[in-house]
């Protein structure tokens, strides 16, 4: 357990080349001497007290020092003397996840699906991860055991198991166009100030998803640059590069070469620094010449003097140096960039910062543009008392003029074991075009938690913004959302969640709403907790609501009622979704390795425009038998049957059953067949078809990242006019490591069909990871 108290940690990546000005170059701690940067406890990190876990916001790697400061008591968390602290069974799915969006599926590299109930995250039974194990604001899973998966998965680092989640979220998520990123490669820019990875966005270098994480960073009103490099997986061309690094004392010198898109381009960078704890000055020059005759070059200074720091920085291109397109901006190219900042801390927890950038640029007629960003902020950090900080920004920009205010408060107040939590953001931004329409946005954010020493815990969120175009209301929008987890009785458990969004855009006289809208109920029944006896049964009820309805012409003195609990009837209803659903959930464990498990649902699905509609109902029954005797291996069985009372009305029924067989950790068999049919009712006349499918799957192992698969299977299909195809279905592959970092991958598959044609399919690729 870790004492709620002042902390701080230290983390050194063991690379200078990452340093800021904020950075503690030559820093001594807890005996380890190097370049420290300080995180912030409830921005670049998270501590759980009761348990005595740090969750970072930012995936650190196992090189990393890490050292903790509590109470004056520096606690070394990791080294190349200290290791094994990192735990292994806390994954990061996605941050601000709403509650009962998320859908997360465990499955092998059979692709065999294993219940969330086999690794302990659902006890009763619903198919959803449990309360207990997800933290929705910060998107960590916790498995209740240390380590969920077989040894052999940390051990050796086989890869056997995937985890895979789906959900929405409340983060402001942006799709970069070019995919997959380079890693660590971009800069985001909000309003020309660049903000901070892993605590103020996350970005998915794979699909290239960038979310933004700080609250009140991005608004109607915000201009995002983001640059980065794309690693193109369809270039044609040969991109070579060389750059040696060679060190020299406190110099460091890196020339190098580079050929790409026919330009062969001659770099070269060099860093002096010198200084000692506390007090050092680091110069950093670039410079870069192509076999076009274009040029550009870089400098920059950063100086640290105990509670003072300063950084300045200057960069130049010719007209057309353009072999990574980096210095292309919103109003031209960019020929000249020049920046200053300063940051004093003059008493403790007190910090000042101010910094101004300008940039010159030109467009395609050659006409120079000037844009330059000043902004001031002062903050106090103290987590003891409420803190926060206020910020001013001003931006002259060749379109426009944008002035920035916000106020930042956050409080966290423990008092005996319960703890309430508060934060709320303020700010005004002031935008004045060119071409006249002042725009101004009022925006006001404030939530929060609130966990009691009894097990009572919600959290709440609210945010309005209104949007003035020459001192008229053009939009206004309201959010509201909130959960409660009640476990004060033992066997009862509820989780609720609300959220309601309203949006209305004023046209004269009148207003159009947007709204969003779900609620959803939950409550869980566990016996076992009254008399151990009775832990062979186990219970799960709950109903939910959801619609979007847009709703046009209301008067504009119309006001939505602030907890929204049905569609808005006043007015024309433009258009409108929703779905209603109720479900009963019942499992049994009469033996120890025999559950069976049952669901009954019943939605209602609303869809509709110009008017308020009927719902049409929807009947669902799942139920799931599963057996694992362990020395034969694990069976089960899964029915599932969808009932749409629509015309026609439509029936469908599958049947699943698997068996999946572990010899070794290297070797695995999987045998599974699926029935379904589906019948449609025209009233007196009705049609049907179906379709048996059967395949059994063998797994070998040959390497830690190495295995090779066989395949044999067969379908039987009737169509709805009695028609019968038979087809077989062999197939392999394989997927090997034939080097750090490099695989080859290969699957075949064939459906033979009888009494016609065949197919074969083959796909082959080869993928590198460095």
């Amino acid at each position: 357990m870790i004492t709620a108290t002042r902390d701080t940690i230290f983390v050194d990546d063991r690379n200078n080349m990452n340093n800021s000005i904020d950075t503690r170059v030559g820093y001594t701690i807890a005996g380890i001497t190097g370049d420290f940067d300080v995180l912030v406890n409830g921005i670049n990190y998270y501590i759980d007290y009761s348990r005595g876990v740090i969750r970072f916001l930012q995936a650190r790697d196992s090189s990393d020092i890490i050292v903790l400061v509590l109470e004056g008591s520096e606690i070394l968390i990791q080294s190349e003397m200290v290791s094994g602290h990192m735990l292994e069974n806390v994954y990061l799915l996605a941050p601000d996840i709403l509650p009962h969006s998320l859908r997360v599926s465990i499955t092998d590299t059979m692709g065999v699906l294993y219940p969330l109930s086999t690794f302990g995250l659902d006890e009763n039974g619903d198919d959803l991860i449990d309360a207990a194990f997800i933290d929705y604001h910060l998107g960590y899973l916790t498995f209740p055991v240390e380590r969920p998966f077989p040894d052999q998965v940390y051990d050796m680092d086989i890869h056997i198991f995937t985890i895979e989640g789906l959900c929405a979220s409340r983060a402001n998520l942006y799709q970069l166009s070019n995919t997959p990123v380079l890693k660590m490669s971009e800069t985001v820019y909000v309003d020309g100030v660049a903000a901070a990875r892993g605590s103020d966005y996350i970005v998915d270098y794979t699909s290239g998803a960038l979310v933004f994480l700080t609250e009140g960073l991005v608004n109607d009103f915000s201009e995002i640059e983001v640059r980065y490099s794309s690693v193109d997986r369809k270039r044609e061309d040969v991109f070579y590069t060389v750059q040696p690094t060679i060190s020299l004392g406190s110099i460091t010198v890196a020339p190098g070469f580079t050929s790409i898109d026919e330009q062969d381009i001659v770099h070269a960078s060099a860093k002096l620094d010198v200084g000692t704890a506390g007090k050092n000055v680091q110069i950093i020059p670039q410079g870069a010449y192509t076999t076009e005759h274009e040029w550009a070059h870089d400098y920059s200074v950063l100086a640290n003097y105990y509670f003072a720091s300063l950084s300045a920085a200057y960069r130049g291109l010719s007209d057309s140096f353009d072999v990574t397109d980096a210095h292309s901006r919103k109003w031209g190219r960019l020929r000249h960039q020049g920046s200053i900042s300063a940051r004093i801390e003059p008493l403790r927890h007190l910090q000042c910062e101010t910094s101004f950038e300008k940039e010159i640029m030109s467009d395609s007629l050659d006409n120079e543009l000037d844009a330059q960003y000043l902004q001031g902020s002062i903050s106090y950090t103290n987590p003891g008392l409420p803190n926060g900080s206020f910020r001013l920004g001003i931006q002259e920009l060749p379109d426009k003029e944008k002035n920035t205010l916000q106020a930042k408060m956050n409080y966290t107040l423990q008092a005996l074991e319960a703890r309430l939590k508060v934060n709320a953001v303020a700010g005004h931004v002031a935008v004045m075009p060119d071409t006249g329409d002042d725009a101004d946005e009022y925006e006001f954010i404030t939530g929060g938690s609130l966990v009691l020493p009894i097990p009572i815990n919600s959290t709440w969120y609210f945010r309005k913004s209104d949007v003035y175009t020459d001192d008229t209301a053009m939009t206004r929008t309201d959010e509201l959302r909130g959960n409660l987890g009640v476990d004060v009785i033992p066997g009862l458990f509820y989780t609720g969640s609300y959220l309601a969004e309203a949006e209305s855009y004023i046209l004269s006289s009148e207003q159009d709403i947007k709204l969003q809208h779900y609620f959803y109920n939950n409550l869980s029944i566990a016996p076992g907790r009254w008399h151990r006896a009775l832990s062979i049964i186990n219970l799960t009820c709950g109903f939910g609501r959801m619609f979007d309805q847009y709703v046009s012409a209301l008067p504009l003195g119309y006001n939505r009622p602030s907890f929204l609990l049905g569609p808005v009837t006043d007015g024309s209803t433009s258009s409108i979704k929703g779905t209603d659903t109720y479900y009963l959930t019942v499992q049994l464990n009469p033996l120890t390795e025999l559950v069976l498990w049952g669901k009954h649902t019943i939605s209602e699905n609303k869809t509709a425009s110009y008017t308020i509609p009927e719902p049409v109902l929807t009947q669902r029954d799942e139920v799931r038998i599963e057996f694992d005797p362990q020395k034969l291996g694990f069976f089960s069985l899964y029915w599932d049957r969808k009932q749409f009372r629509t015309y026609p009305q439509k029936t469908t029924d599958n049947l699943f059953g698997e068996w999946i067989k572990s010899w070794t950790a290297r070797l695995r068999t999987r045998f599974t067949t699926n029935y379904n049919i589906t019948e449609d009712v025209y009233g007196q006349v009705s049609t049907s078809s179906n379709e048996l499918r059967s395949n059994f799957q063998t797994l070998l192992r040959f390497g830690t990242r190495s295995y090779a698969t066989v395949d044999i299977g067969g379908s039987r299909r009737e169509n709805v006019l009695g028609d019968i195809q038979y087809t077989i279905i062999p197939g392999a592959g394989f997927d090997i490591n034939l080097y750090t970092g490099i695989y080859v991958q290969c699957d075949y598959e064939a459906n033979v069909l009888l009494d016609s044609i065949t197919t074969h399919t083959v796909t082959a690729k080869i993928t590198g990871q460095f």
